[in-house]
């Protein structure tokens, strides 16, 4: 962390009017993550129905407004009924807690196009069992752990694509190019307003570990954003 940063010019956004620095702190990450992974990566359009795990997190709650914007039906995982009503009240269709409830068997079998998934090796198994064929599973970190065993016969049967995915290693021009496809797409939605970011709590650079063991506990919806000015 720190109060000052050097930054291709590819890979920034101007901060809209109507947004506070904090709002547009926590924006770029979460906003690109969900854009690249769905509707790059995952080639997600209108009509089609996503599934995003951690729905409450800084990137679900985005992808849950991105996919709105779009015409794109979400449903999602979260931890806690207050989490889950967080997201329906974003536009989210269906919220599963999933430690109250089996995700699989409320969702059923073939039932989503798209899996934005965080989880990793627990949920490999009733992702691919979810699945629509030629569905896309998109794998963008491994909270759960990172090996399992699967029949890959079901990859095949379905033509399900597994795909693995992380924004920060990519090239400094591969993230212009996402950054110029999103204002493209949601450049508009971003100027009105018709997306922002769920900042659940900011805290000054000073208490970084404080802001660190809110997002351990998992109590947090949203962001939670580190800030260096009073502004």
């Amino acid at each position: 962390y720190a109060e000052q940063a050097l930054v291709h010019p590819g890979s920034i956004l101007p901060v809209p009017p109507n947004y506070s620095m904090q709002e547009a702190g926590g924006f770029m990450e979460t906003a690109l993550t969900a854009f690249l992974n769905i509707f790059i990566l995952g080639q997600a359009e209108k009509g089609k129905r996503v599934l995003i795990h951690g729905g409450s997190s800084g990137v679900g709650t985005m992808a849950i407004q991105l996919c709105k914007t779009a015409g794109i039906e979400t449903v999602v995982t979260a931890g806690s009924q207050e989490k889950c009503d967080a997201c329906e009240k974003l536009g989210a269709k269906k919220a599963v807690n999933y430690k109250q409830e089996n995700f699989l068997e409320i969702l059923g079998p073939n039932s989503v196009d798209i899996v934005l998934d965080c989880v990793g090796a627990p949920y490999l198994k009733s992702n691919i069992k979810l699945l629509k064929p030629d569905g896309r599973l998109v794998l963008i970190g491994l909270m759960g752990g990172a090996k399992t065993d699967i029949n890959l016969g079901a990859l095949l049967a379905k033509r399900i694509q597994l795909i693995g995915s992380t924004l920060r290693s990519l090239s400094t021009l591969r993230k212009q190019n996402i950054i110029s496809a999103f204002q493209k797409q949601f450049g508009e939605a971003l100027a009105t307003r018709a997306i922002a970011p769920v900042i659940h709590r900011t805290f000054p650079l000073n208490e970084a570990q404080a802001a660190h063991e809110l997002i351990q506990s998992s109590q947090h919806i949203g962001k939670v954003v580190l800030t260096v000015l009073d502004n």
